[in-house]
């Protein structure tokens, strides 16, 4: 049987996410996000070394399929096969689990994220906002947005 390079898994899930934007997630973006997550199973399954990229485009898709808890696992797993979360990888996951409520589990993630030497972007503190927000944790909420603005130097955006 025919076993493609992970090179091969990568491209087919960029050019199955091409369609995936930030935007509400629609019925395209919807298929677009299960086949990404489909094609990264396949190459689990063939047991292809899985690099940084892949986990990258099946976080995006965990993110706009709100599945919080794989994107948890994918995060766990990427680390163990040497391929590092980056900021990318972190906001994709906090956004799943803000999108689902999960307000601790973003906030452990921001954790991690700066444990790991990483800068949290826009997209990031966006999501601890959204999650604070939404679970009415204003307070919190509020201490992300001068922490953001603070010592993270980012400014807050709309989106």
């Amino acid at each position: 049987p025919l076993r493609p390079p992970m090179r091969t898994y990568n491209t087919l899930m960029r050019a199955l996410s091409g369609g995936i934007g930030p935007k509400r997630v629609d019925g395209a973006r919807r298929r677009g996000a299960e086949q990404v997550l489909l094609a990264f199973d396949e190459a689990v399954r063939l047991r292809l070394t899985l690099d940084e990229t892949a986990y990258k485009h099946a976080l995006r898709a965990c993110d706009l399929l709100g599945e919080w808890r794989r994107a948890l696992d994918l995060l766990d797993e990427s680390r163990a096969a040497g391929a590092p979360a980056d900021v990318l990888s972190y906001g994709n996951a906090m956004s799943a689990c803000a999108r689902n409520g999960r307000v601790g589990n973003v906030l452990q993630l921001l954790d991690k994220m700066r444990a790991d030497g990483l800068q949290p972007n826009a997209f990031c503190y966006n999501s601890a906002l959204i999650a604070c927000t939404r679970a009415s944790r204003l307070p919190q909420a509020l201490s992300i947005l001068r922490e953001m603005e603070g010592e993270g130097g980012v400014e807050p955006t709309t989106h």
